[in-house]
């Protein structure tokens, strides 16, 4: 299965070895992810490859939106719709379906959970599967660990990954921590207390 990587000007794509593409940006005019070039480009990789049958794409943080937000934590509380609704305050897209994952990181400051969050508009995500076989598609930060994690079992890791500027920290078979070192360090979390507002 080939691995495709995507950054907003390169993509890299491995099989029997690696072979990396130079690309126009990835991003519109405004700094959006521009998804009709990405599918292009990515197609355009493939075929410049050879490579055969389903892909594992990892995308580039500034081509989907990932990101920790600190929920409260309360008996019955909703977090898929919790995390859904930070997802949706994304300037990345207006009113499209988003497909969502998350992963918890352990816990925030009192009485708070640490999330991860990945989006990506549903629509977009379904093209890609249809058009360039992806089987699998996730952030470029998880696909490093996963590679890593291939080779030195059970240790703890840190992955900094210079293109797009995120950090991730792993222990054996956790993700205990990532940030986009853009972000700045005091900026607030607007969900939980959005929540908490409300509560």
């Amino acid at each position: 299965m080939a691995e495709v990587l995507c950054t907003v000007e390169r993509i890299y794509v491995y099989t029997h070895k690696l072979y990396v593409y130079e690309t126009e940006p990835l991003l519109t005019d405004e700094g959006r992810p521009d998804f009709p070039r990405l599918v292009r480009e990515v197609q355009r990789a493939l075929r410049r490859s050879r490579a055969r049958g389903r892909v594992y794409l990892a995308l580039s943080p500034r081509l989907l939106l990932l990101h920790t937000v600190e929920l409260p934590i309360f008996e019955d509380f909703p977090l898929d719709e919790a995390v859904l609704t930070e997802a949706q305050r994304s300037h990345l897209w207006d009113d499209a379906e988003l497909v969502v994952d998350y992963d918890l990181l352990g816990p925030g400051a009192e009485n708070r959970q640490r999330v991860l969050f990945a989006a990506l508009p549903r629509r977009v995500a379904a093209e890609l599967v249809r058009k360039t076989g992806a089987r699998r598609i996730e952030p470029w930060p998880l696909a490093l660990w996963r590679a890593a994690r291939t080779r030195y079992e059970g240790l703890r890791f840190l992955v900094l990954e210079a293109e797009d500027e995120t950090l991730a920290v792993f222990s054996g078979e956790r993700l205990t921590g990532f940030r986009r070192l853009s972000t700045p360090f005091d900026q607030p979390e607007p969900l939980a207390e959005e929540v908490l507002r409300t509560l």
